[in-house]
């Protein structure tokens, strides 16, 4: 039997939902090596859609609070501008997270 050189990584994450390609990102920016592994056939968890039969789900998050400002930045922006991303994203302003209607 031939023996394979197997790749060694300093750490190992898995699932590539938010926390883990967050997580990934992290440990590359550390200066460490990282597999990244999922056993779906697209990365995003919840941030992606599926289809059974002829109805596609959207299984995405639609909202994220507390991203603030560009001078008074929230921890959502901050953990974008931290991964390198936030000028990659088109930020759109909900006033309200929540609407409630009351009698």
């Amino acid at each position: 039997m031939e023996k394979q050189n197997a790749k060694r990584y300093d750490v190992v994450v898995i699932g590539a939902g938010n926390g883990g390609l967050t997580a990934a990102i992290r440990v590359l920016q550390g200066g460490y090596s990282c597999l990244l592994l999922e056993k779906h056939n697209l990365p995003g968890g919840f941030a992606t859609s599926f289809k059974r039969g002829r109805f596609e789900f959207e299984a995405s998050l639609h909202e994220l609070n507390d991203f603030g400002s560009p001078d008074a930045p929230g921890d959502i922006r901050t953990l974008f501008r931290d991964l390198g991303v936030e000028d990659k994203i088109d930020w759109v302003r909900i006033p309200e997270a929540y609407h409630m209607i009351t009698t």
